[in-house]
């Protein structure tokens, strides 16, 4: 840890806030700051001294951040009062900015696998019926009236017993899209699982991928995680492959194997990547890893320029306008002919902002027409300003021609899924954990989690300060 404390006079400080003592987990007074050229939380502990995490690798980047804050969505019917603040009201309290776009629901803490960066507490101590399920989205709905994604995660979701009657549960028009976290496992040998999943359409696959270092990263190979892809995509289920990205580990190979999934074939939907973070049963002692030498976002799309000789470029990404902007960053990219075209360059950033403000990770919708339409105005009005010119046109054409074909009528759920299959994103997660900890980041977190209980607690509070006092795993 470095010694030099905070100093009033030397270090740019944003804002205060509350974070946690890495060794004792006290909340504590802290403050977010920049030192030559990062981004920290610093705070002091009376019983384990001075401890500082990094939020974000280059302060230049992070100054832009504000431009992202966009007025929120805020939450209806909030009852929880404040009266402790961030993170002990939460329920969700009446503090919180933000409705959820993503509602995480743990459906079980069993699991078939035991991976080394496992954020999850896999006791078999609970397992919910599709019921308890169906009441927990009744209940979200209470304080938004859509939810753009649900995701089923646990333990792994694929061996619950009432998977599929979870699944049909959630099938419902205030429900966008439901997530399936998985490792990859029963997928790799159950062919009637497989028939049986592929016949909703309202969902996809989050796949445990994590290149030739999956085996440190997972517990498995990456023969493996490529089995388990290859068998989803013969059954033209949509799948997002998700990498947890480690420093040192498989960031030299994060662009290349981006690049390939991006272009593999139109049942990838798009790339997530998570950067590794220290908390849970197995994360929370991963490594050994500094908490100020992480990979963050940043150091990830950085190496992913590097290695791909700037294909994949730090100006194709933009911080997400729904969410805090320092918790998700991502790129939009055009495929098209086993090439790929970075969207948000190519448009104006304030009418970026506007069509995708407060919009979750991948809604694909009207608004987007209008960005596109936009862009293709934009290269036509300033051709010189792009290279190859003409054959981006001709990329844009062949886009819209798809969606909107001339003479004929296609649904929107068409048009949606033709969309999907050609506009791919790359999307970067920050997660928090007791080394970064920040209260205010949560008070806009858009990924939340939903209990039981009726509690709805955003995910990085929950897995950094509320695991432990959750009665089923103890």
């Amino acid at each position: 840890m470095p010694h030099q404390k905070i100093s009033e006079h030397e270090d740019k400080i944003y804002y205060r806030t509350k974070s946690l003592c890495p060794e004792c987990e006290t909340l504590l007074p802290a403050a977010v700051f920049a030192r030559q050229g990062g981004v920290f939380v610093g705070r002091e502990c009376p019983h384990h001294g001075y401890h500082e995490g990094l939020i974000c690798s280059d302060s230049g980047w992070y100054d832009r951040l504000p431009d992202f804050n966009v007025d929120p969505t805020p939450p209806k019917n909030l009852k929880n009062k404040i009266v402790n603040g961030c993170p002990d009201d939460c329920g969700l309290c009446q503090a919180h900015q933000q409705i959820a776009g993503t509602a995480t629901i743990e459906i079980s803490n069993e699991c078939n696998a035991s991976c080394p960066v496992c954020l999850a507490d896999n006791k078999k101590t609970f397992s919910l019926s599709a019921k308890e399920v169906h009441g927990m989205i009744e209940n979200l709905l209470t304080l938004q009236d859509t939810v753009g994604f649900v995701t089923l995660s646990g333990g792994e979701p694929t061996i619950h017993p009432e998977l599929f009657g979870i699944l049909d549960c959630l099938k419902r028009p205030e429900v966008g899209r439901v997530a399936i976290n998985s490792n990859g496992i029963r997928i790799c040998t159950d062919d009637a699982f497989l028939d049986r999943l592929a016949t909703y359409n309202n969902i996809y696959i989050t796949l445990h991928f994590d290149g030739t270092q999956a085996k440190l990263v997972r517990g498995v190979t990456h023969e493996f995680q490529m089995k388990a892809l290859t068998r989803l995509l013969k059954w033209g289920i949509p799948v997002v492959p998700s990498v947890v990205a480690v420093k040192g580990l498989n960031e030299p190979e994060l662009g290349e194997m981006v690049k390939n999934l991006l272009i593999m074939s139109p049942a990838i939907r798009t790339v997530m990547l998570t950067m590794m973070c220290y908390t849970g049963s197995h994360g929370s002692h991963y490594q050994g890893q500094s908490p100020v030498k992480r990979l963050t976002a940043l150091g990830a799309i950085e190496a992913m320029e590097l290695t791909t000789q700037g294909l994949i470029k730090k100006t194709d990404f933009l911080p997400l306008a729904f969410s805090n902007p320092a918790c998700v960053t991502l790129a939009y990219y055009l495929v098209d002919e086993g090439e790929i075209t970075a969207l948000y360059p190519l448009g104006d950033m304030n009418e970026v902002i506007k069509q995708t403000k407060n919009k979750n990770l991948g809604d694909l919708t009207f608004e987007l027409e209008t960005l596109f339409t936009h862009i293709i105005d934009h290269i036509y009005a300033h051709p010189k300003k792009f290279a190859d010119g003409e054959k981006l046109l001709q990329k844009f054409k062949r886009l819209m021609q798809t969606l909107f074909p001339d003479g004929k009528t296609i649904s929107n759920a068409e048009r949606i899924r033709l969309a999907e299959e050609r506009i791919k994103g790359i999307y970067l997660y920050q997660l928090m954990d007791k080394y970064n900890f920040d209260t205010s980041r949560l008070s806009k977190c858009v990924c939340q989690h939903l209990l039981p209980d009726n509690r709805i607690i955003p995910t990085c509070a929950y897995y950094s300060y509320y695991r432990k006092k959750d009665p089923r795993f103890n």
